[in-house]
């Protein structure tokens, strides 16, 4: 069977490597094309047809459509989009086509622009492979390299918005003060609007320069964009608690993002800490129990959790605390050591 001749079906998608979300759709071959234009022409990531299930008749694939749309729940109510949840892959795992011979190659098909062929096709090619190897020297933390690299998938296809996206981060986590990370995030966002990534590190930049307002207004415009970003919440939940004291509100960025990761115990240290400001002591002791038990050796989550028991008056548990912190604390970091000295003394 030829699987580009078949007239009708539904389709689940999603931008290579999202674990949250993918996009259900119905079409028949030539408008499958038109459909999943705009992701293959922005290459904001490549796209990875998760499943086809095939249709007996256009009504067919429409009442399919629309079934899957009203039983999965939507990331929008106005897109096409849905968590990627159980319900989901159970549907792919017994209705869909799934790595077979002509999805698989249906699958490659589907990253190429429409109408590319030839040298061009294999351009396209050369610059997926660098940009793969660039990806993985990001993930390492081999930044320069991952920099050299995302510059020559950017020589080869300047309309990539997530190569500028990439090479943005490779230079924000290099120099972030750089102008120029800005201006490929900046480069990135004029290539695809919808690039909630690339608002999120627009904002850690403006974070890094002190613009706090300008920062909520990119962790904003990324949660819009994408509203189960978790980092979106934390970073924003992380300029309102560490620099505009509004540690209420930054107490619902960190609930909203321990309800989307809640075994990230990072996140309810940093919960705990807006709850000390907020003199809700028994409950930040909660948080910050959690953060210790997994990360026994950092020494300024017993720092905080002591400060909260002292105002509790429970001023023994306190001082075990604070010894613990001392006892941690690395010699060079003069300013928690004298804190510590302070409630010691």
């Amino acid at each position: 069977m030829n699987l580009e001749q078949e007239q009708n079906f539904v389709y689940a998608w999603r931008y290579e490597g999202d674990e949250t979300a993918c996009k259900i759709g119905k079409s028949s071959v030539g408008s499958f094309w038109g459909r999943t234009g705009p992701a293959r022409t922005t290459h904001y990531r490549d796209i990875e047809i998760l499943g086809i299930q095939l249709c007996d008749s256009e009504a067919h694939a429409n009442s399919q459509e629309k079934n899957l749309l009203g039983n999965f729940k939507r990331v929008r109510p106005d897109r096409e989009w849905v968590y990627l949840n159980n319900e989901v892959w159970n549907w792919i795992k017994t209705y869909c086509m799934k790595n077979t011979p002509q999805l698989i190659d249906f699958d490659k098909n589907a990253n190429y622009r429409v109408g590319e062929k030839g040298e061009e096709r294999k351009k396209t090619e050369k610059a997926r492979q660098r940009k793969n190897r660039a990806k993985e020297k990001l993930d390492a933390g081999e930044y320069e390299d991952a920099l050299e690299r995302f510059t020559g998938v950017i020589e080869l296809r300047p309309n990539w918005a997530d190569a500028y996206l990439y090479r943005g981060i490779a230079r924000f986590n290099l120099d972030g003060a750089n102008d120029f990370v800005l201006r490929d995030f900046d480069k990135a966002i004029e290539l695809n609007p919808d690039l909630a990534e690339a608002y999120l590190y627009h904002g850690y930049f403006k974070e890094h320069k002190s613009q706090y307002g300008n920062a909520i207004a990119d962790f904003d415009k990324a949660i819009q964009l994408k509203p189960d970003l978790v980092t979106a919440y934390i970073a924003r939940g992380d300029v309102k608690h560490m620099y505009l004291e509004q540690h209420e509100d930054a107490i619902t960025d960190y609930d909203v993002a321990i309800g989307l990761t809640p075994d990230d115990s990072s996140i309810y240290y940093q919960r705990g800490k807006a709850k000390i400001e907020m003199a809700q002591y028994q409950a930040a002791i909660s948080d910050i129990d959690r953060f210790i038990g997994s990360n026994p050796n950092s020494a300024q989550p017993y720092f905080y959790r002591g400060v909260a028991k002292f105002n509790l008056n429970y001023r023994k548990e306190a001082k075990q605390d604070f010894h613990t912190a001392w006892q941690l604390t690395p010699e060079n970091a003069i300013l928690l050591r004298k804190k510590i000295d302070s409630y010691l003394s």
